[in-house]
């Protein structure tokens, strides 16, 4: 019992550090320093650090990353980076797929996430095929995912589908060699 009134306590405090998160950027008085960002290498490295809690909860990270580079606000972009592995972790049931790559054109960078949020063999629990499980995909860490990449200026594009799920981010200010030359 005491441990879960423990977990409760904890999601509440998530649930409130997210609601004063969601009303900063809501609040559009973010002061945002543009630096040119390795794009790959901070994702890499979010991965990294969070390595432990992915395997403790079962889940593989698959990368498959080309070296990107944005121009960003570092914070931001850690912070994106951060709630898009929170929000994989929470609604993800085997595997999440990471991809960065550099779009022909326009040269934005692209990264996104893949995951499958509900298993096949749950599909004959009497829902539609095509409905996917919106309550546990649409929560408060999707939410403040939405607006940190609102904020930062970057396009969102998220599918869902009867078992996956996917989640592209474009980043309008990427620096390209075609760009410099």
């Amino acid at each position: 019992n005491l441990r879960a009134l423990r977990d409760e306590l904890d999601q509440a405090r998530r649930a409130g550090l997210l609601g004063e998160q969601l009303a900063r950027f809501a609040s559009r008085r973010l002061r945002q320093s543009q630096e040119r960002l390795q794009l790959t290498q901070m994702l890499r490295d979010v991965l990294l650090q969070r390595g432990r809690e992915t395997q403790a909860r079962g889940v593989q990270l698959k990368q498959v990353l080309q070296p990107v580079e944005v121009l960003a606000d570092a914070s931001l972009l850690f912070t994106l980076l951060n709630t898009v592995l929170d929000w994989a972790l929470a609604c993800a049931r085997s595997q999440i797929e990471f991809r960065v790559e550099l779009k022909s054109w326009p040269a934005h960078g692209r990264l996104s996430c893949r995951f499958v949020h509900r298993p096949l063999d749950e599909l004959d629990d009497g829902a539609p095929a095509d409905a996917p499980a919106a309550s546990s995909l649409d929560s408060l860490t999707w939410r403040l995912l939405q607006q940190t990449a609102l904020a930062m200026g970057l396009r969102v594009e998220r599918h869902d589908e009867a078992t996956t799920t996917l989640l592209a981010l474009e980043f309008p200010r990427t620096i390209s060699e075609q760009m410099e030359g």
